[in-house]
């Protein structure tokens, strides 16, 4: 025997060329593939003998006016280059031997003006060059960024709902009407046999007896000998014969014959039915079941209109309709076996069954192959079970078994998944009303509610358009469903109805108001549940990231102008654009903050109660329509001065949620030309809470004014909710909303743009921070450590001339996010 160290080492296994384990696996070796050369090994690069580049480690909260210390870093505005790379260039050279497709991969940073920045004031107004280049920006943004589109509540899913297996989702028609055909026997097939003996032996039975012989002994069902009986007793008798396990149980249901059933039964029209005798064709209905399908045999009943006294409406009917079986008792119609539709039949067992899979991803598709696969086992047994029997009893010379899909033999036949998916729906669909009164009365204390956008692969469309963008699902405490809505978008208004549906449903069971709700954008959806269910506020404190920080405060030397009569609305807005005519010119466009106060009732056009604006020395409140004698009812009440502010192009409003504020003024006041400068491609508005993400203060365009304010300023601003009746907010909290917006634009004025495309002269700038994109997501972030002429003056004394590469990048010590805050 070897000794350890002499002892041969199992040889590895030999590899194909292809990878595997297995010699000559994967594809066949291209016999005119030449090998790749072998290059010399490259010598270690030296250690860096230079200082390391900038790291971002700071994670303290910004000073108020202070640069973002960001990946998104932007250049000194004055000191950019004019010259830079357009964006609908293919490519962008940022060094020798290397670029960048826009299409695919991008670095980010901050795009260069095309005109040289203003040294204006801010709250002065804004340059017309600098407007035009915000909107550029702007729309940039909104292009590339990965988010926006969700946040803004305007969704689009790159998931198509027609390209993954349309052959498994929608029901093949083909097989469903073979499904179908199945339930119906052949004649002289042995089950046709078997049905018709059975129907002459219970016309003897009851004849004799007044009822079959398996309701004598207390069961519904009329079954033949089991296999292993059959095979012994026709032993006995001819030999073995396979027909006999052929045969199918039989559900005999007579209603008339029933524990509890009426003395006779009542037509629609009122009439009483008489019994109609059995049926011919088919004899009795086949109800898909598992391990083995049985048979449906039931009576019928005519309303006779043939009768001499209390002659009927001539209407047939069959012991299983429903409403035969609502006149039975409640005990009697539990014990029903079936759900059936006019073309098919299928148990009740195999309803719950389905009704568990599919609500655990168990479809319809591997449901018909577990029914299947239990049908041949059961035909498989009965086979055995004959060959055996044979092998046992010596019997030689046997008739063959019957294979299992013979009409005219065993005529097994599982259901198919369109077939399934068919009668599920149906039963689903008759069942509803019954599924929304139970759901109608589940308590909702603690809702959990968000979209999903997998169920819609379950459905289909128009031509291959899908209809819906999402499912809205709202859960309670106890995990159930108490709300589900398919919806066209993601906007939370196509589920109002469905909240307050279920707030009805709530107050009638006497459930509690619902106290919590918990979703995925809480800070988004607040305003909308808050609205609709003025419960969840009673008593409540919101605190947030920015409540501990000082409160806002309006400053003292702004003066205040609070109008209510249509002349001084007109006297003030006529001020307003004097201001605007000696102060505006072709390049310098004109300032106004908007701010509205509203009341949206249900059904009903918008009622405006205040209309306030802030100029750079004024604030100007108008009450629109609020306990005054002459208030602004009509268009023609909103006096020329106030409309051209409105609709005038030269004149930007600023504000939070701007443009929904403009379009409430217009529909109050049915006011056509404001709807007409908000559909233009840059109307003169600048909603703050995008200029904010565009200048990276925030990370979502419908950021609220509260987290504005904080993220912007650092100071605590909340606007109290709308109370129900409505009453007006005081005339300082009006004011003090207006200036905080017009703080907000000063300040994010004074910032640069960030989450723009990488221009040629910083990538060819050393240190400067940048972000790789792909595909609208930011995979990377790092610095450039090593620009062309970075190199050319390092390359002489590292190594001895050894070449870096044009720009390498390393990854930074700390990033919170994207976007700074």
């Amino acid at each position: 025997m070897a000794s350890p160290n002499e002892r041969k080492k199992t040889p590895k296994k030999a590899k194909g060329p292809h990878g595997g384990f297995r010699i000559g696996s994967g594809r066949p070796p291209n016999p005119n593939k030449q090998p790749k050369p072998i290059k010399p090994a490259k010598a270690p690069h030296p250690r860096r003998s230079f200082g390391e580049p900038l790291r971002w480690a700071s994670s303290h909260r910004l000073a108020v006016g202070a640069c973002p210390p960001a990946f998104f870093q932007p250049y000194n505005s004055h000191a950019r280059a004019t010259l830079g790379v357009s964006a609908q260039s293919s490519r962008a050279d940022v060094g020798e031997g290397t670029t960048v497709h826009s299409s695919t991969t991008a670095f980010y940073s901050q795009a260069p003006p095309t005109i040289p920045v203003s040294s204006t004031d801010p709250s002065t107004g804004i340059a017309a060059g600098h407007w035009r280049q915000l909107n550029s920006e702007f729309e940039f943004i909104t292009e590339n960024d990965e988010h926006a589109d969700i946040a803004a509540g305007d969704c689009n899913i790159d998931e198509s709902l027609v390209n993954e297996a349309l052959d498994h989702i929608h029901p093949d028609a083909g097989s469903a009407e073979a499904g179908i055909g199945a339930d119906e026997t052949v004649v002289e097939s042995e089950i046709h046999k078997q049905l018709v003996e059975l129907k002459a032996r219970l016309d003897r039975e009851i004849k004799v007896h007044n009822m079959p012989l398996c309701y004598v002994r207390g069961t519904f069902y009329d079954r033949p000998p089991h296999p292993v009986f059959a095979l012994h007793n026709g032993m006995k008798v001819n030999g073995l014969d396979p027909r006999d396990l052929y045969l199918r149980d039989v559900f005999i249901w007579l209603p008339y014959l029933l524990p509890g059933s009426p003395t006779r039964f009542i037509c629609t029209c009122g009439g009483a039915l008489s019994r109609n005798g059995f049926n011919d064709d088919p004899i009795a209905r086949r109800v898909r079941h598992i391990p083995d399908d049985f048979f449906l045999f039931t009576n019928r009943f005519i309303c006779d209109d043939r009768r001499l006294n209390e002659p009927g409406c001539g209407k047939s009917w069959q012991g299983t309709d429903p409403h035969v079986l609502a006149q039975l008792p409640r005990q009697v119609q539990v014990a029903f076996p079936a759900y059936i539709s006019p073309r098919g039949a299928i148990s009740k067992l195999m309803i719950r069954l389905m009704r568990n899979s599919f609500s655990h991803r168990h479809g319809a598709a591997p449901f018909a192959e577990m029914v299947a696969e239990v049908q041949y086992l059961s035909h498989a047994d009965n086979e055995l079970m004959y060959t055996a029997a044979a092998n046992s009893y010596g019997q030689t010379g046997l008739q063959q078994f019957s294979s299992f899909d013979d009409p005219k033999g065993y005529a097994g036949s599982p259901p198919s998944a369109p077939y399934l998916k068919g009668l599920f729906t149906d039963v689903v669909s008759a069942h509803r009303v019954f599924i929304e009164r139970d759901t109608a009365t589940k308590p909702l204390t603690i809702a959990k509610a968000d979209h999903t956008f997998d169920v819609l692969k379950h459905m289909g469309g128009v031509k291959g358009e899908r209809i819906f963008t999402a499912a809205y699902t709202c859960m309670n405490e106890f995990e159930e469903a108490r709300g589900h809505s398919i919806v066209y978008s993601k906007s939370l208004e196509h589920v109002e109805d469905m909240y307050e549906y279920m707030f009805q449903g709530l107050k009638a069971s006497q459930n509690p108001p619902t106290q919590i709700l918990y979703t995925d954008s809480p800070q988004g959806e607040r305003s909308f549940h808050e609205r609709i269910n003025t419960a969840m506020t009673l008593n409540v404190v919101p605190v947030t990231e920015w409540t501990d920080l000082p409160r806002f405060a309006v400053q003292p030397n702004i003066a205040t102008v609070l109008v209510s009569d249509s002349i001084q609305i007109e006297d003030a807005a006529n001020e307003i654009l004097q201001d605007f005519f000696g102060y505006s010119s072709p390049s310098q466009l004109y300032l106004v903050a908007l701010a509205i106060k509203s009341e949206q009732r249900a059904g009903e056009l918008p009622q405006l109660h205040f209309i306030q604006l802030r100029t750079r020395n004024k604030i100007y409140i108008f009450k629109a329509r609020y306990n005054t004698v002459s208030q602004l009812r009509s268009p023609s009440d909103v006096l020329p001065s106030l409309r051209s502010i409105l609709t005038n192009s030269s004149i930007i409003k600023i504000g939070h949620d701007i443009r929904r504020s403009l379009q409430t003024i217009s529909q109050a006041f049915s006011i056509q030309d404001i709807e007409a400068s908000l559909a233009g491609k840059n109307p003169s508005i600048l909603d703050l809470a995008k200029y904010a993400k565009l200048k990276g203060r925030v990370d979502s365009p419908l950021a609220s004014l509260h987290d504005l304010a904080g993220a912007i300023l650092h100071k605590s601003f909340s606007i109290p909710a709308p109370a129900t009746p409505w009453v007006a907010p005081s005339s300082q909290t009006m004011s003090a909303e207006l200036e905080c917006l017009w703080e907000i634009y000063v300040t994010l004025s004074k910032l640069d743009s960030v989450g723009l495309r990488l221009q040629q002269t910083q990538a060819e700038t050393n240190g400067q921070l940048v972000t790789l994109v792909q595909a609208c997501k930011p995979v990377a972030e790092g610095s450039i450590v090593g620009s062309r002429s970075w190199r050319d003056s390092r390359a002489s004394q590292a190594n001895n001339g050894v070449d870096y590469g044009p720009w390498k990048f390393r990854c930074c010590d700390y990033i919170t996010a994207p976007f700074p805050q």
